[in-house]
């Protein structure tokens, strides 16, 4: 799993910042530079391939790691793939700008690999806060919310999706085909009336870096229903700052961007963590809510995942049509995972758990 690693025994419980630690793998750190942004690796020479499956041997010499662009700066990383001072841009920070990403699928079709993640982005909804502390207010959001559209309005490289849980996931279901339509829209409408939220204003969350369509498409869906709909002022999602101020109960975040990625390949590592008691005490339960009901049924599904994990699957998938049903959050997207690489680069492959394989890139 990505968050144990071997290590030598007397390895201390500080970080390690000016010496690097012993590894397992095909690659030891060389140097790394920190006023030039680079770390370098190259091949260990201890390293003797024991399991392909387990740990492959790798193939280039060597591999620099460089990180002159900030984490916003992805259209400069793919600039400098472009103009040959890199051989891969890599997937992490904010996506690339629509226009842009639609010009590099023409451009270099053999070279821009798009992938989905096993990741969904989510808008929630606080179930504390009013308007949406009112089940009818989240309800109208809910079915008034059209994935065609916002498909058409941020582009390539996010597919809609309705699900909590990623596609190619133990337990995805497909989502039904359609658009909400006027009827729709007029019965979400009078959901909101009716729960007298109706003129309420509405802050809408949403971090540096997010897709632009993404939330104006959010703000003009509130307005439809009634709403005074804005949005925030942004913090940075790449320090943390964003996801710390909207879990701070202080706050009273009453809507806002959200998104999980995989841990571990069970439904567990997306419900527990997004829908629990205990996940809203520890932060990562954007929306508050909490049914202790739901998490005895958590409980069961966990222990049933042991001796019979397609029984699990199963209860995995009724929990997540119950929780999708109070509309704690909105499911948007899959994000998916783009590289741009040279035209050197060759032998790309792409694992669901740890992204781009580097040591097993050919390199002219």
């Amino acid at each position: 799993l990505p968050f144990a690693f071997a290590v030598p025994a007397k390895t201390g419980s500080r970080e390690a910042t000016s010496r690097a630690l012993p590894a397992t793998g095909p690659y030891r750190i060389a140097r790394l530079n920190r006023a030039a942004k680079t770390l370098r690796l190259v091949r260990n020479p201890r390293f003797r391939q024991w399991s392909r499956d387990a740990q492959p041997d790798g193939f280039p010499a060597s591999i620099v790691y460089a990180w002159p662009h900030g984490f916003n700066e992805a259209a400069e990383r793919v600039r400098d793939v472009e103009r040959g001072e890199a051989d891969l841009a890599l997937a992490g920070g904010p996506p690339i700008p629509k226009a842009r990403l639609a010009e590099l699928v023409v451009r270099y079709p053999n070279r821009l690999h798009v992938t989905p993640e096993l990741s969904t982005i989510y808008y929630f909804l606080s179930t504390r806060v009013p308007p949406f502390s009112d089940p009818r207010a989240r309800e109208a959001v809910r079915i008034a919310w059209d994935r065609q559209a916002l498909a058409r309005a941020v582009g390539v490289g996010w597919t809609p999706t309705c699900r909590i849980l990623p596609r190619n996931y133990p337990g995805y279901r497909p989502c039904p085909d359609g658009a909400p339509g006027v009827t729709a829209l007029d019965r979400a409408r009078r959901l909101v009336r009716a729960s007298g939220t109706r003129g309420a204003r509405v802050t809408v969350w949403t971090p540096t870096g997010a897709p632009p369509e993404l939330e104006q498409y959010v703000v003009s869906l509130l307005e439809s229903l009634g709403y005074r709909a804005s949005l925030n002022a942004r913090y940075e999602a790449g320090q943390g700052a964003y996801f710390t101020k909207v879990a701070d109960p202080r706050t009273r975040a009453q809507i806002g961007f959200g998104g999980w990625g995989l841990d571990f390949p069970s439904a567990e590592d997306f419900i527990r963590p997004l829908f629990s008691c205990a996940a809203y005490q520890a932060g990562s339960n954007l929306s508050g809510f909490c049914d202790r009901s739901i998490d005895a049924q958590m409980d069961r599904a966990r222990s049933t995942q042991v001796h019979d994990p397609a029984e699990a699957i199963r209860l995995w998938q009724r929990l997540e049509d119950v929780i999708l049903a109070r509309a704690p959050i909105i499911p948007a997207f899959n994000r998916s995972y783009v590289v741009l690489v040279s035209a050197r680069v060759g032998n790309y492959q792409y694992n669901p758990q740890w992204g781009i394989l580097l040591s097993q890139l050919w390199v002219k």
